[in-house]
C-alpha cells in the first residue's frame, strides 16, 4: 500500500492491512508510516498483527513507547534511527560557537509530522539556542538559498538527495562559511561535520 505522505493516509493503509486476512505481519515502510504505527499504538486502537515500524527517528521526540528496552505494546516492534537532537546540538556547540541554528529536515517528513519539527525546535531552544526549521527538497540551490539568518546548520534527518548533490550542498555551505553537523555517517562521508 502506498500512501500520500500523510499520517492519516498511512493509518488508512495500516488498517487495510490489519483487515486483510492474507497479511500476517505489517511493516511500515518509512518514517511517516512508522509514526502512524506509533500513533495507533499510543491511542490504544490496537495492533491486531505483528507490526514493525522500521524508521523511528527519535524515541523521545516521537513519544515512542519504551519499557525495559522494548515497546511494551503487544505486536509492536520498532527500529530507532540513531538520533538524539539534544546530544547532537550540545556536541556541535562544543566544536563551533553559533547563535542561530538552521535545522534541516526532509520537507516530506516536516509536512506530514509538523509536531516533530516543533519538538525539535523546542528541544534546541531549551539549550538556549535560537533555531529555525529549513525544509529540504531535492533542490540543492533552493535549500542553500533558504540558509539566511543562520550561522550554523544541523541536519536532523537524512536528506532527500543523491550523494553527489549532498557533496554540492556541503561545498555550498563551506562557501557560505556555515559549519554543519550531521549524525549520519553517510552525510559525514559526503562533507558534513
Amino acid at each position: 500500500i502506498i500512501g500520500d505522505g500523510t499520517v492519516a493516509a498511512a493509518r488508512r493503509g495500516l488498517n487495510a492491512l490489519y483487515r486483510d486476512r492474507a497479511v500476517h505481519i505489517v511493516i511500515a515502510g518509512g518514517p511517516i508510516a512508522s509514526q502512524a504505527v506509533l500513533v495507533q499504538a499510543r491511542q490504544g486502537d490496537g495492533l491486531s498483527k505483528p507490526t514493525i515500524a522500521p524508521i523511528v527517528l527519535d524515541v523521545g521526540l516521537q513519544d515512542a513507547p519504551l519499557h525495559q528496552g522494548a515497546s511494551g505494546i503487544h505486536n509492536l516492534s520498532y527500529i530507532v534511527f540513531p538520533s538524539d537532537v539534544r546530544s547532537d546540538v550540545q556536541v556541535f556547540r562544543q566544536v563551533v560557537e553559533f547563535e542561530r541554528l538552521g535545522v534541516v529536515v526532509d520537507s516530506r517528513i516536516h509536512d506530514a509530522l509538523p509536531e516533530l519539527s516543533e519538538k525539535i525546535l523546542a528541544t534546541i531552544r531549551e539549550l538556549g539556542v535560537q533555531a529555525v526549521i529549513v525544509p529540504a527538497t531535492a533542490d540543492v540551490d533552493a535549500l542553500l538559498n533558504r540558509m539566511t539568518g543562520v550561522d550554523a546548520v544541523y541536519f536532523a534527518h537524512l536528506l532527500p538527495l543523491p550523494s553527489d548533490e549532498v557533496r554540492v550542498l556541503a561545498e555550498g555551505l563551506i562557501d557560505r562559511g556555515l559549519p554543519s553537523f550531521a549524525n549520519h555517517a553517510q552525510q559525514v562521508g559526503q562533507g558534513m561535520l
